[in-house]
């Protein structure tokens, strides 16, 4: 048991080490100065694990010029902004070209009945021309589309007119 409480002492010292290393690493690449004592004060709590105790965190970040969040803002950032660009990246390679073919979809079933309507009325437009003016006769028919065939009703005659139905 004691064998291992000194092999992770002396993991902590070894970690508290490279700490120290990287605090200071980067001090010189944000060019700033503190004095040792904070950087020490700082390791120091981080191996005794004073974090809890009230005021440590402002007391030993003060010196750095380091604040907990300031610190972990550009990271958090840097994560936020990798996070969105890779949905924005999934959405326009997956899911844009799908939702464009559905659109694509929907908008020609649309004009083609659109254009079938069309043409259905202006047939019905041309037959009733023709059929009002049959000598000065009238005559009003119903047509009815089937499977194979069309079916013809005459639904009102006026005048001298004979309806014939061919096949």
């Amino acid at each position: 048991m004691k064998a291992t409480e000194l092999e992770m002492e002396k993991n902590l010292v070894a970690d508290a080490a490279e700490f120290r290393r990287v605090l200071h690493e980067i001090e010189a690449r944000l060019h700033i100065q503190s004095d040792d004592l904070s950087v020490e004060s700082l390791v120091s709590s981080w191996i005794h694990g004073e974090r809890n105790r009230p005021g440590a965190a402002e007391t030993v970040l003060s010196g750095t010029g380091l604040s907990v969040l300031g610190d972990m803002s550009f990271l958090i950032a840097s994560i936020f902004g990798d996070v969105m660009l890779d949905l924005t990246a999934h959405a326009s390679t997956v899911w844009l070209p799908l939702l464009g073919l559905i659109i694509s979809v929907i908008r020609t079933t649309r004009r083609e009945w659109t254009i079938r309507k069309q043409i259905k009325e202006k047939i019905v437009e041309g037959l009733r021309g023709t059929l009002l003016e049959l000598a000065g006769a009238a005559v009003d028919l119903l047509l009815l589309r089937h499977t194979d065939d069309v079916g013809v009703n005459v639904l009102r005659r006026e005048g001298d007119v004979q309806i014939v139905v061919m096949k």
